[in-house]
């Protein structure tokens, strides 16, 4: 993500997570946010707010 800085600098862009659903990764989502933000980089999170419980013995 640092090696991409220079387009989100001049785009006044960051990285978002998003695609599926970002918070059923939250613990990745969180530890890569916090890394994102140690390095000045702007996140956003694209949720609808909504999961179900997974039971993986169904």
């Amino acid at each position: 993500m640092v090696t991409y800085r220079h387009f989100m600098n001049a785009s006044g862009g960051g990285v978002t997570a998003s695609g599926g659903e970002a918070i059923l990764q939250a613990e990745f989502v969180r530890d890569w946010f916090r890394a994102c933000k140690k390095e000045g980089i702007h996140t956003c999170l694209d949720t609808n707010g909504f999961v179900r419980r997974y039971d993986p013995g169904d």
